[in-house]
């Protein structure tokens, strides 16, 4: 956990990541996210057929997730993102 603290204190510094956001929130959003992904495993299994634990699926997880982390979630022409 502490390399992933210091790659977004790194980035910051560098400009990457916006001055105003701190990066212990990132951190917490990233391992938050992770952390209960991996806790509600079951559900994954049970009602969407998909094992969040096969490397596969957990290198595409981690690479959703900081895509969305980096791009937003909102679709380019999409109303809210008019605002």
């Amino acid at each position: 956990m502490r390399g992933l603290a210091e790659f977004f204190e790194s980035a910051q510094k560098l400009g990457i990541i916006r001055a105003d956001v701190p990066p212990a929130l990132l951190l917490s959003l990233v391992y938050g996210s992770v952390w209960q992904m991996a806790r509600l495993e079951w559900i994954n299994k049970r009602y969407f057929d998909r094992a969040f634990m096969s490397v596969e699926e957990r290198q595409n997880t981690f690479d959703m997730l900081f895509k969305i982390l980096c791009d937003g979630f909102l679709a380019k022409d999409s109303l809210l993102s008019l605002i």
